[in-house]
């Protein structure tokens, strides 16, 4: 199995630094940087081609599901490429990386849609060519532009995580610091996740397809709430960190920090403690990687929404091995317009309730 990774920008100064930074994460890097051979029984036929669209490698959660994707694909035999940067580079470079795609024969495209429905209309192309394109990570918006999504339930996983909140403050007012990826655009996870939480803490969600329409002050289910600011992080730590510096000048009582990863968390962290402010404040995210868990068990993070993009891309990649080889059509999770790749969550403390697992078991779970 040959396994190659492309530089959507052609520039190969820039690859070699992201690659380099992705092998300080992981040594299992060395898959993604190598040739594979082939697995399996030897066969005169082409392989057929994949490939995994709009991850950043340098992401440990993204490098996981790299690595998870080609093991799959290595003991299926199939020529899988990654298409590195995507998760940074913005939708016209993710278009480009689609239509590369389709032109260098692929028969599937596993793509990790948080750019936003710009990348539709070159979803759209490949499918009417002929292309199976699978979401893995995140639904896009709206879930139909693909033909499944493998992904986690995020509006379950976000209100089990309100819940948590709720019951951690004990009845305290709730001054509420809500950093999503984005604010300038529209992505399914953002809305999922953000919904989720809020509902959870028992805030009255006046549209569950909008974002930050709720009322601003009101009523949770322990007590007094105030949502103090909706800014956009870009899921990455720098924003993060900036994004919590604007909430706290808009007001320096923030005691529950939402973040829609761990990048943002762990630099909303840092903005907190630069202020002198991050004892007492609730800092919930989703993840679970492992640098997370060991965030949680230090304190830092109170509560983690540990999700498995290993299984994501790995099943994603079955998937389309069995359409592709004998027309077996993807299925949803029952119930569901989905496939559920599964979460849990983490916390250091049990909560009347609301189901958790330990630190402990996380770690052995993390990526």
């Amino acid at each position: 199995m040959r396994l190659t990774v492309r530089n959507s920008t052609g520039s190969s100064k820039m690859l070699r630094s992201r690659v380099i930074a992705a092998l300080a994460v992981s040594a299992t890097t060395a898959l993604l940087l190598a040739g594979c051979s082939t697995g399996g029984s030897a066969t005169s036929a082409a392989p057929i081609k994949m490939s995994l669209i709009g991850v950043d490698i340098t992401n440990p959660y993204f490098l996981k599901m790299a690595n998870e994707a080609t093991a799959a694909a290595e003991k299926l035999g199939v020529d899988l490429s990654v298409q590195s940067d995507g998760g940074t580079a913005g939708a016209d470079v993710v278009t480009s990386q689609i239509e590369q795609a389709v032109a260098a024969g692929a028969k599937a495209i596993l793509i990790e849609p948080a750019v936003g429905p710009a990348i539709n209309p070159a979803i759209k192309k490949a499918r009417d060519a002929g292309v199976l394109v699978l979401a893995v990570d995140n639904p896009t918006t709206p879930k139909e532009v693909v033909d499944m999504s493998y992904v986690t339930g995020n509006l379950g996983v976000a209100k089990s995580l309100g819940t948590g909140t709720a019951a951690n403050l004990g009845g305290k007012k709730a001054v509420i610091a809500m950093l999503d990826a984005f604010t300038s655009q529209v992505i399914q996870v953002d809305v999922d996740r953000d919904q989720g939480f809020l509902g959870g803490m028992g805030i009255d969600l006046k549209d569950v397809k909008v974002n930050a329409d709720e009322a601003k002050t009101g009523k949770y289910s322990g007590g007094d709430y105030e949502i103090v600011c909706n800014q956009e992080t870009k899921a990455t730590q720098d924003g993060g960190r900036t994004a919590m510096e604007n909430c706290l000048s808009a007001n320096p009582n923030i005691n529950v920090v939402y973040t829609i990863n761990e990048p943002a968390a762990f630099g909303a962290f840092e903005a907190l403690k630069a202020a002198g402010k991050a004892s007492g404040v609730t800092i919930v995210t989703f993840d679970g990687s492992c640098d997370g868990i060991k965030a949680l068990k230090r304190g830092e993070l109170t509560l983690n929404a540990q999700t498995y993009p290993g299984k994501q891309s790995s099943l994603a990649v079955a998937a389309a091995y069995a359409f592709i080889k004998d027309g077996t059509k993807p299925a949803p999770t029952k119930g569901l317009d989905y496939f559920d790749t599964g979460s849990a969550l983490v916390s250091a403390a049990q909560i009347p309730g609301v189901e958790t697992i330990t630190p402990d078991v996380a770690a052995g779970l993390c990526f």
